[in-house]
């Protein structure tokens, strides 16, 4: 798993597995996104305006 952060857009991604893959992706909200593999698994998570969910106090 990897996390990666972009201040710049206040994106947060959430990598699950590794190497490149087809993805498809279902947005919960306006925020929130899940990109798939083609066997149905997640491969990601990506959250935007992180710092309104994420990194609360």
């Amino acid at each position: 798993m990897k996390i990666f952060y972009d201040p710049e857009v206040d994106a947060l991604y959430i990598r699950l597995s590794d190497g490149s893959t087809e993805m498809t992706t279902q947005r919960l909200s306006e925020e929130v996104a899940i990109n798939y593999s083609p066997d149905g698994k997640i491969v990601g998570i990506e959250v935007l305006d992180a710092s309104e969910y994420v990194f609360r106090p």
